[in-house]
């Protein structure tokens, strides 16, 4: 059975609470059934995303734009108003609902579930037009106290017990086919106060078996007969380009990986584009590597990235730098991928790069990204690939930024990730496993390494402000919220990032030169 599990929490055996408790019901569940974890979680940790993977469980993560918390009393009596919720946890979840009830049709259209089981009551209104068989556990919403509840888990009990509540009323709950509390107490209080059955779960074992009683309960004939969606199908040849510049035992380490893995795969061709001083034909004649080798006599990784895109005639392109060495699985993970629905590109976890935390990294969840996420929740070009029709149609690679180019060494990665998705395109982070980045910096070289990423952060966020004013805006708001987060280096980082904000804003569209 084909079952979409929708949760505001992400599993996680690690801790206690929910996380914990989701788990331990996975672990049963994924073993007997086909499991698509559906979640608004962004805080999830590297470790526990790959402990549901060994579950078997497939994962995707759904971004969203939160509202940011009014200033003023006399803003938040406007917007009240208007409409808008006056608490904030209330308020702050709302955004999410929109963007999970596409996240499911876009699922149920692409892989229909046999069963929808949504965890916690927080998000009982994205049942709201489902036509998948569905199946509402409500989380502890009276049993537990107020120290061990959420904000949200207080406001929902005081909506339930309010006749007039406007958002948690009975109908909002009667949209479920099937409805469970996760102890006995809160079963019957709940039973009582909307006049439904309501059955309760128990421990991890129990609960499993119970959720699993009423999916099968709940299956019928005729719950995949969703019309195929849009798809580019799968891409016949694969082109891998790598750019090196008089680093040649650093090459030798990618070019193996890159074999090892092109190995995998049918129809793969390696471009290796070399700046500098020629070694790579010795390189690719040691590790007996069939490779086209363009010298160039520029500078820059973007202007090296966009002569390899020129000079591939494969449908599809895979980018990653001779700093990296990649998994085995590389090329047939992101082929996968980009076979799948609308996707033009598809972005891998990178590990070892600088950066604050190794534990979070936000590119390394499995998602789906529209324009309005930022580039950061997406991922990196060492880890990339794109249908190169794509690329070459917003110019490829901004050759005005980047290492080499003799301005901003940065960004130039997340600023044709921003073109990509404001051209419309469905882009992927989280795919396969993660390319290793080959350590070769000192501790000086990766604190002074961090500050030149706020500075790129800057400059593409400058350009696409004279592109598109509205979209972009939300981004500076959530990159300065991000660095008032990091404690010690905020101040050198927002000088950073405001001098790169500079220097994009003078840049111009990029226009690839002819």
């Amino acid at each position: 059975m084909r079952a979409l599990w929708v949760t505001s929490v992400f599993p996680s055996p690690e801790g206690g609470g929910q996380a914990a408790r989701q788990f331990g019901l996975l672990r049963v569940l994924a073993q007997q059934h086909e499991v698509t974890i559906l979640t608004t979680d962004w805080s999830a940790q590297v470790a526990s995303v790959m402990a549901v993977r060994d579950l078997g469980a497939r994962i995707r993560v759904v971004p969203f734009r939160a509202r940011r918390r009014p200033r003023t009393r006399v803003t938040k009596l406007l917007r009240v108003l208007a409409g808008a919720e006056p608490a904030l946890g209330e308020w702050m979840r709302s955004t999410r609902i929109g963007p999970l009830r596409a996240a499911i049709a876009e699922e149920v259209r692409e892989r229909p579930p046999d069963v929808l089981q949504v965890y916690g009551g927080d998000l009982a209104p994205v049942l709201d037009g489902v036509r998948v068989p569905s199946s509402l556990l409500v989380t502890r919403p009276f049993s537990a106290d107020d120290r061990e509840s959420s904000s949200l888990q207080r406001l929902m009990r005081r909506s339930l017990e309010q006749p007039r509540a406007r958002r948690w009323e009975q109908v909002t709950y009667a949209r479920a086919d099937d409805l469970a509390a996760s102890t006995e107490e809160d079963a019957r209080y709940l039973s009582r106060l909307i006049g439904r059955r309501v059955s309760s779960v128990g421990p991890a074992e129990d609960g499993a078996a119970t959720l699993e009683s009423s999916w099968r309960a709940l299956f019928g004939p005729g719950s995949r007969t969703a019309s195929a969606p849009p798809s580019f199908g799968l891409p016949e040849a694969a082109s891998v380009v790598v750019c090196t510049r008089a680093r040649p035992d650093m090459l030798a380490r990618s070019l193996a990986s890159v074999a090892s893995a092109a190995s995998q795969t049918a129809e793969t061709s390696v471009i290796v584009v070399e700046q500098g001083a020629s070694s790579a034909q010795g390189v690719c004649d040691d590790l007996q590597l069939r490779a086209t080798i363009i010298h160039d006599d520029g500078f820059g990784v973007s202007r090296a990235r966009n002569i390899g895109l020129r000079a591939a005639t494969t449908d599809l392109v895979l980018f990653t730098d001779d700093d990296c060495e990649v998994p085995g699985r590389w090329i047939a993970d992101h082929v996968e991928e980009l076979s799948q629905g609308s996707i033009v590109a598809s972005f891998g976890p990178v590990t070892g790069l600088s950066r604050d935390d190794e534990t979070r990294d936000p590119a390394a969840l499995p998602a789906r990204h529209g324009k309005a996420s930022p580039p950061w929740l997406v991922g990196h070009a060492s880890n990339m690939a794109v249908r190169t029709a794509a690329l070459l149609s917003v110019g490829g690679f901004d050759e005005r930024i980047g290492p080499g180019s003799g301005g901003v060494v940065a960004g130039e990665d997340a600023d044709v990730i921003a073109r990509l998705l404001r051209a419309g395109a469905r882009v992927a982070s989280g795919t396969g496993e993660p390319v290793r980045h080959i350590e070769w910096r000192s501790k000086a070289g990766n604190e002074a390494n961090l500050l030149a990423y706020e500075e790129g952060a800057g400059v593409w966020i400058g350009k696409a402000l004279r592109e598109d004013f509205w979209v972009t805006l939300p981004f500076l708001r959530e990159r300065l919220d991000m660095i008032k987060a990091r404690s010690g280096a905020g101040r050198p980082l927002s000088r950073a990032l405001l001098r790169g904000l500079g220097a994009g804003l003078r840049l111009n569209g990029w226009k690839p030169p002819r």
